[in-house]
């Protein structure tokens, strides 16, 4: 069951899109959709060391209100903190799409992810 008064994050959903251009090159360009309410549910987060990278992914489940324009590989972009709703924002790449009862809600598993050399 789906409680829509617990959907209290504003996110953004973008589609990726892939075109080719005059040398058969693929370009990936984005195109940002109407603004979602979400909840955010944290899995798991993971941070290993590889040839002097550090890398963390964390996992993330959302729920929204049921929409028919969601495809994997889309992104949902989330501001770091409530009060910034322009300036720094997480992007979470969606890898699973789940149905919530029946067209009431979808359970959008996501991964965060970013790495960095240590200095």
């Amino acid at each position: 069951m789906l409680e829509i008064g617990k959907l209290d994050i504003r996110g953004f959903l973008r589609q990726n899109t892939k075109t080719a251009n005059s040398y058969g090159q693929f370009i990936v360009d984005s195109q940002t959709l109407k603004p979602i309410w979400l909840r955010k549910v944290v899995k798991k987060g993971m941070l290993s060391n590889d040839a002097d990278s550090l890398h963390n992914s964390k996992e993330v489940e959302f729920i929204i209100r049921f929409r028919t324009d969601i495809k994997l590989n889309d992104v949902i972009s989330v501001p770091r903190f409530r009060s910034n709703a322009s300036g720094d924002q997480r992007e979470y790449n969606i890898v699973d799409i789940e149905e919530i009862g029946r067209g009431q809600g979808l359970k959008l598993k996501t991964v965060l992810s970013s790495s960095r050399t240590q200095s």
